[in-house]
C-alpha cells in the first residue's frame, strides 16, 4: 500500500526570480500553465486542460534544457514528466523521467513523486499490474497531499482495470480525500467504470454525488453518457431512475436541463408516460428555449394519449403561453382545424367527420381521437357510401383488440362495399373502388383548405400574455 512518511516538502511553484531571469520566468510560466491545465480539468474542459498542459510541458522542458546542471533541473524535469503524463503522453514522460533520473544529486522530494509518475506512465502503455507494483510500494510525505492524491489516483485506474473492482473503489475515495477538489473527477471516473462492471448500485452513489455538487456540472456529458450506457445494461427504467436527482436543481438550469430532458428519453422509452409527462411539465416552466421545446412536446405526449375533444382543453393550455413558437403555433392551428370539421360533421357533413379525424392522426399525432372520429363519421354515413373506408381508417390507428375484432366482423359483413375488399390478401382493387378514393381524396381535400383558412383566421391575433 502507498505509505507515508516525514520528507521534505518541497513546493513546485517558484516565485518569479530578479534581474529578469529567462530560466526561472520559463519555469514559473511553465508551473502557472500546469495549474491553469488543472482548473480546466476541474471545470470539465479536457481540451482546454490538455492544451495547457502541453504548454507546461513545453515550457518546463526549455528552461531545463536552458541550464541543465542548475538548482532546479530536477523540478523542471518533474514538471515536464507530470505535465505529459496528464496529457496521456507516455513517450515524453518516460524520456523526461529518464533524464531526471540521471541528474547526479535530485532532490529526495522529486524521487518519490518520479516514481508516482513512473507507475502513471506504466499504465499508460496498458501495464496495470506492472504499475501497481511500484505504486504500492511508494514514500510520500504526509503534507504531499497533491502527489498523495495522485498515487492513489493511478492505483484505483490500475486496479480497475485488472477488475479488481471494490480495492479500486477505495482507493478513488482515498484520492479524494486526499485532495477533496479532486472529488467530481473521481466520481466520473468511478462511474465509467461501475457501469462497465456492472455494478448498479455503485453506479448510482456516483451519478447522484455528480447531480447533487455544483461541481458536478461540469461532468454532465459523463452523466448522459453513463445514464445511455446503464440504459443499455440494466433498461431505461434504471437509467431514468439514475438522473432523478438533477431535479433538486443544484446545478444550473442549461446544465439541469440536458439531464432532465434525457430523463424523458429514458421514460419514454421504458414506456412510463406519466413520469414523462410529469417531467416535461417542470421543464415547461419559465421562458427558456429548453422550457418552450418542453411545452411543445408535452403537448405532443398528451395529443397522443386524448380520445375525445375535452381531453384538448387542457392541452390548448399548456400551448397558449408560447404561441409565438412557430411549433406551438403549428399544433393550434392544427388543433382548431380538427375542432372546426368535427362541427361542420355535426352540422351534417359526414366527410368533415372523416376529415376531422385525418388531422387528429397526420397532424396531431392522436390515434385515440382520430379512431374516435373515424367510428363517429361510419356512425353518421347514413346511406353506406364512404361507411368501409371509415371503418378501414379506424381500425389502422386503434389498438385494442376487442375493438379492433369488432369494427372487422362489422366491416366484412358489408357486402359489396368496395372497401371491404382491402381486407382481402391480393385482393385486386376494383374501378368502383378506384373511383371513390379519387372522389374521397377530392373532398377531403376541400374540407381540408377550407378549415386551414379558417383555423388561421380565427387564431391570427392570439395573444400569449392576454388569451
Amino acid at each position: 500500500m502507498i505509505r507515508t512518511a516525514s520528507l521534505p516538502f518541497v513546493l513546485l511553484a517558484l516565485a518569479t526570480a530578479s534581474g529578469g531571469c529567462v530560466y526561472y520566468n520559463g519555469l514559473y510560466n511553465a508551473e502557472v500553465a500546469f495549474r491553469e491545465g488543472d482548473d480546466a480539468l476541474l471545470r470539465g474542459d479536457v481540451a482546454a486542460a490538455r492544451t495547457a498542459w502541453a504548454r507546461a510541458a513545453d515550457g518546463a522542458d526549455q528552461a531545463w534544457e536552458a541550464d541543465p546542471d542548475g538548482g532546479w533541473a530536477d523540478a523542471a524535469l518533474l514538471l515536464a514528466a507530470y505535465s505529459a503524463v496528464r496529457s496521456d503522453d507516455a513517450r515524453l514522460a518516460r524520456r523526461e523521467l529518464a533524464e531526471l533520473a540521471a541528474l547526479p544529486n535530485p532532490d529526495s522530494a522529486s524521487i518519490a513523486r518520479a516514481r508516482v509518475l513512473e507507475g502513471a506512465v506504466l499504465f499508460l502503455e496498458r501495464r496495470p499490474a506492472r504499475a501497481l507494483e511500484i505504486l504500492d510500494d511508494l514514500e510520500l510525505s504526509s503534507r504531499d497531499r497533491q502527489w498523495t492524491a495522485e498515487a492513489w489516483l493511478w492505483r484505483a485506474r490500475g486496479l480497475a482495470a485488472l477488475g479488481r473492482f471494490d480495492e479500486a473503489w477505495a482507493a478513488w475515495d482515498a484520492a479524494a480525500v486526499a485532495r477533496p477538489a479532486l472529488r467530481p473527477v473521481v466520481e466520473a471516473e468511478r462511474v465509467a467504470h461501475a457501469v462497465a462492471a456492472d455494478r448498479p448500485v455503485e453506479t448510482s452513489v456516483s451519478i447522484a454525488y455528480l447531480l447533487s455538487d455544483r461541481r458536478g456540472e461540469a461532468w454532465a456529458d459523463s452523466v448522459l453518457l453513463a445514464a445511455d450506457r446503464a440504459s443499455r445494461r440494466w433498461g431505461p427504467a434504471f437509467a431514468a431512475r439514475l438522473v432523478e436527482p438533477a431535479r433538486r436543481d443544484r446545478w444550473g438550469p442549461e446544465a439541469r436541463d440536458r439531464v432532465m430532458r434525457r430523463q424523458v428519453g429514458l421514460l419514454l422509452a421504458a414506456g412510463d408516460t406519466s413520469g414523462a409527462d410529469a417531467t416535461l411539465a417542470v421543464l415547461a416552466e419559465g421562458t427558456t428555449e429548453t422550457a418552450v421545446t418542453s411545452r411543445v412536446d408535452l403537448a405532443r405526449l398528451r395529443l397522443a394519449r386524448s380520445r375525445t375533444f375535452s381531453d384538448l382543453v387542457p392541452i390548448r393550455r399548456v400551448l397558449l403561453p408560447v404561441a409565438d413558437d412557430p411549433r406551438a403555433r403549428d399544433l393550434m392551428l392544427r388543433l382548431v382545424e380538427t375542432e372546426l370539421l368535427a362541427g361542420w360533421g355535426v352540422e351534417g357533413d359526414v366527410l368533415a367527420w372523416f376529415s376531422s379525424g385525418e388531422v387528429a392522426r397526420d397532424e396531431l399525432g392522436s390515434p385515440g381521437l382520430a379512431g374516435a372520429l373515424f367510428l363517429t363519421a361510419a356512425e353518421s354515413d347514413a346511406d353506406g357510401r364512404w361507411t368501409g373506408k371509415m371503418l378501414l381508417a379506424a381500425l389502422t390507428v386503434l389498438g385494442e383488440r376487442e375493438l379492433r375484432d369488432r369494427i372487422r366482423r362489422r366491416a366484412l359483413g358489408r357486402q359489396f362495399d368496395p372497401w371491404m375488399d382491402r381486407l382481402t390478401p391480393g385482393y385486386p382493387a376494383s374501378g368502383e373502388f378506384r373511383r371513390r378514393e379519387t372522389e374521397l381524396a377530392d373532398r377531403v381535400r376541400d374540407l381540408r383548405r377550407r378549415a386551414a383558412v379558417e383555423a388561421e383566421r380565427r387564431t391570427a391575433h392570439i395573444d400569449p400574455e392576454n388569451p
